[in-house]
């Protein structure tokens, strides 16, 4: 007859933790190292996208200085 673990069972059992934890790693890894580079490239084209505003800002604020005669 087969026996039926129960939640406790493996909540106790070390071997099960073990495994647990290991598929974890490596699922996370793979799923990381699939994302990362789209999740890198994203993320440096804001940052490029918001440094231009900021270049921009910094000119027309010259100009009206140049404006104003300041």
């Amino acid at each position: 007859m087969e026996e039926n673990e129960t939640f406790l069972q493996l909540l106790t059992d070390l071997p099960h933790w073990q495994f647990e934890i290991m598929a974890n790693l490596v699922f996370d890894l793979f799923l990381g190292a699939l994302i990362w580079r789209p999740l890198k490239k994203q993320w440096d084209r804001k940052r490029r996208h918001h440094r231009s505003d900021d270049e921009r800002l910094t000119e027309l604020e010259e100009k009206i200085k140049r404006l104003i005669g300041e």
